[in-house]
């Protein structure tokens, strides 16, 4: 887990990378894939793929959130990180 800062950037080794602004304060998840190769998660949504030895970030892509599907508030769920997202849309569609 990293955390995002104000500036919406993270650190990987010793190398900062850009994320986003709207995700800071934020933690997203990192996974090695392969040596040198990590994919860059927030809750379940893959946001990017990060080559630690070129340095390179490559965004993924994000399927956009429709209105009828948006939860605003779900007992027990903590709005910060968003845990409970993916299980309140999936119910919302349902």
């Amino acid at each position: 887990m990293k955390p995002i800062t104000a500036e919406g950037t993270f650190r990987l080794g010793d190398r900062p990378y850009f994320l986003s602004n709207s995700l800071r304060h934020y933690p997203v998840g990192l996974e090695e894939t392969d040596d040198g190769l990590w994919s860059l998660y927030c809750c379940h949504v893959l946001l990017a793929r990060i080559n630690e030895r070129a340095g390179t970030l490559t965004r993924g892509q994000v399927l956009p959130i429709f209105p009828e599907y948006s939860v605003t508030y779900v007992p027990g769920c903590s709005r910060r990180y968003g845990s409970c997202f993916l299980a309140s849309v999936r119910t919302a569609a349902t």
